[in-house]
């Protein structure tokens, strides 16, 4: 039975849905957020700005930036209307605030051309919603998103089974998912810098080094992830983390960056 996976994601979430809302937004630098930004177009990304900045250096670095407040009871609805039009396809999906992951697996007969879907689930969304979506097709779901990743803004990849190791081993080891920047930097002081470079590594002795996050990361090297698309289930806990930009004291961008976390949390 053929294994794939769709990773759907929407571009820029809310900044794409405020310039959907506003037509006057549409083409200029947009931020969404109070103190820091949640969101922003990409626009806005050609400017220098990024997810996490504080609203005033923005500002400073754009002067012509638009910014507005979230309005979350809007996004809600278009992503139940994006995850109705992923379900007409898959058969099962698992839903994130701004992305989806939808199982195709066994779908041979009824689907014989996974990318041909993958352009009508897109085209679809922007027809009848008003939102660019890029799609990643792969075997698993770190491949999927990593495909995502590589065909943004407003694409389509697919990395067909078996060519997993033509993408991964060029990659700079910070980029391999899983890999967080204490791990990767510790890896670049050992002259390791790309996956490919890492998979030398045997796992035993990555396991000896990091543990499970060990083994786990010497599977995703090889393209590796099993974890199964489910539904998701209400956690007991949720934790995220950040970094400000630049030292600061400042309640606006305090709140502003819990706002961030907040939404990412989401």
């Amino acid at each position: 039975m053929r294994s794939i996976l769709f990773h759907v994601d929407v571009d820029a979430f809310f900044a794409s849905a405020e310039q959907l809302r506003n037509p006057f937004l549409r083409g200029r630098p947009v931020a969404v957020g109070s103190g820091v930004i949640a969101s922003c177009s990409y626009e806005a990304r050609a400017r220098g700005l990024s997810n996490g900045m504080a609203l005033h250096q923005a500002q400073r670095i754009c002067p012509e930036l638009v910014v507005v407040e979230g309005r979350y009871e809007v996004y809600r609805c278009l992503t139940d209307a994006l995850w109705e039009i992923c379900l007409r396809y898959a058969p099962a999906i698992e839903t994130f605030l701004d992305e989806a992951l939808c199982d195709f697996s066994g779908t041979d007969r009824i689907y014989p051309d996974l990318v041909e879907v993958g352009h009508r689930l897109r085209r679809e969304v922007r027809e009848e919603i008003g939102l660019p979506v890029t799609v990643g097709i792969a075997k698993n779901r770190m491949m999927a998103r990593l495909a995502s990743k590589s065909a943004k803004p407003d694409g389509l990849r697919f990395i067909p089974p078996g060519q997993e190791e033509a993408v991964l081993l060029p990659l700079g080891i910070e980029h391999l998912p899983g890999m967080g920047p204490k791990t990767a930097a510790l890896f670049r002081e050992m002259k390791i810098r790309t996956v490919g470079e890492f998979r030398a590594i045997p796992r035993e002795t990555l396991e000896g080094m990091l543990g499970k996050v060990g083994h786990d990361l010497y599977d995703r090297a090889r393209g590796e992830d099993t974890r199964a698309v489910r539904e998701r289930e209400i956690p007991r806990t949720i934790s995220r983390e950040t970094t400000f930009h630049e030292a600061t004291a400042g309640r606006e961008e305090i709140d502003g960056m819990l706002f961030y976390l907040v939404d990412r949390g989401m």
